[in-house]
C-alpha cells in the first residue's frame, strides 16, 4: 500500500522513476513471455498456437497500489449471426479487463450476459503460457516517497 504521497518536486521525481521502473520491468516481462510463446509455437506445443497481431498489443491497469499489463489478442470481440443474436462487436479496452465493457443498450448489455465476460475476455486476451511462473511487480515498493 503506499504510505504517502509525495508532496516536493523531489518525491514526484522519485515517484516518476518508480512507475517508470515497475512499468518497463513488466513490458520486458511481457515481450519475454511473447518470444517464449513463439518458440513454443514453433516447437508445435500441444496448445497449438495463439492467434495475435503483428506487434504486441496489451492494456495498462494502474491503481494506487498495483500496475498490470494485460497482453491481448486482438482489439476487439466480435460475434456474428447466430444462435445469440445479431452481430456484436465489442472494443476491448483497459476497463474491459478490469470487469467493465461499454455497451449501446439494454439489448447488447444482455447478449453480453449471455455470452459472459469471461468470454469475450478469453477471446481477446492471450492465454496463460505453460510452464511459465507468472511474474508480478510485488518487487516495487514505494515505502520511501516523500
Amino acid at each position: 500500500m503506499v504510505n504517502s504521497v509525495p508532496t516536493t518536486p523531489e518525491g514526484f521525481e522519485h515517484l516518476r522513476g518508480e512507475l517508470a521502473s515497475a512499468f518497463m520491468s513488466l513490458l520486458d516481462d511481457m515481450y519475454h513471455n511473447f518470444r517464449l510463446r513463439a518458440q513454443q509455437e514453433e516447437a508445435g506445443h500441444p496448445d497449438g498456437p495463439q492467434t495475435t497481431s503483428e506487434s504486441p498489443s496489451y492494456n495498462v491497469i494502474m491503481t494506487l497500489e498495483h500496475m498490470y499489463i494485460v497482453p491481448r489478442a486482438k482489439e476487439k470481440f466480435v460475434t456474428e449471426n447466430g444462435s445469440e443474436g445479431a452481430k456484436l462487436e465489442l472494443s476491448v479496452n483497459s476497463l474491459g479487463f478490469a470487469g467493465m465493457l461499454l455497451v449501446t443498450g439494454e439489448d447488447e448489455l444482455e447478449r453480453v450476459r449471455k455470452i459472459t465476460i469471461r468470454r469475450i475476455l478469453g477471446e481477446v486476451g492471450i492465454k496463460p503460457l505453460v510452464g511459465v511462473e507468472e511474474k508480478g511487480c510485488d518487487d516495487v515498493f514505494l515505502d520511501d516517497i516523500r
